[in-house]
């Protein structure tokens, strides 16, 4: 058990305890893209209540947007999910500060790149998506193939628009939960042990 004074020296200069109960955070989010499930909030599966073959219609645009003549086969698959690339599990930031005449904290959020695609997932907010001229011309001999004939009533009313509005479903890896608190309660015990 840290005694008193151990924890008042953690007190009295937080910022190194910030840092690392930011690390434990920042690897805590990122394990819930191992677990698919961020706590006892598991992620849903892709498209959920999507009738027959399974077709993660956004990844697939973004793959006819990218020039693509089929969707990669990762599309076909309604799970894992947000693990494709890795690249949200490694933008998941944290900033310790120390603001002079106010509470120390860390900031854990979501950098780079990924930011604004990480914020929509991990809210489970609305997604747009452009649908060119290219991805059109794409879709529309994607289908009339064998491979893409039974993804035809997923794909060919995308041949209509211009953009792809969806409705995402929240998977939160950034946040605070039961099981994060225990665990920064834990590393704080551990730390003022070691001084």
């Amino acid at each position: 058990m840290a005694t008193e004074i151990q924890i008042d020296r953690l007190i009295e200069d937080p910022g190194d305890l910030l840092v690392i109960l930011g690390r434990t955070a920042v690897s805590y989010s990122q394990l819930a893209f191992r677990r698919q499930r961020f706590g006892d909030e598991a992620w849903p599966k892709r498209y959920p209540n999507q009738k027959g073959p399974v077709l993660n219609i956004a990844g697939a645009l973004a793959d006819f947007n990218a020039g693509a003549t089929a969707p990669k086969a990762r599309r076909f698959v309604d799970n894992p999910a947000l693990i494709d690339t890795k690249l949200l599990s490694k933008s998941i930031e944290q900033q310790a500060l120390v603001p002079e005449g106010a509470e120390p904290y860390v900031e854990i959020g979501i950098g780079g790149a990924a930011a604004e695609y990480g914020s929509l997932q991990n809210f489970g907010l609305e997604s747009k998506q452009p649908i060119t001229d290219g991805a059109k011309s794409n879709i529309a001999a994607f289908i009339n193939t064998d491979a893409g004939a039974p993804y035809r009533d997923k794909l060919e009313p995308l041949l209509d628009k211009t953009e792809l509005v969806t409705q995402l479903n929240k998977r939160t890896f950034v946040g605070v939960n039961q099981e994060l608190e225990r665990l920064l309660a834990a590393t704080v015990e551990e730390e003022a042990e070691r001084i």
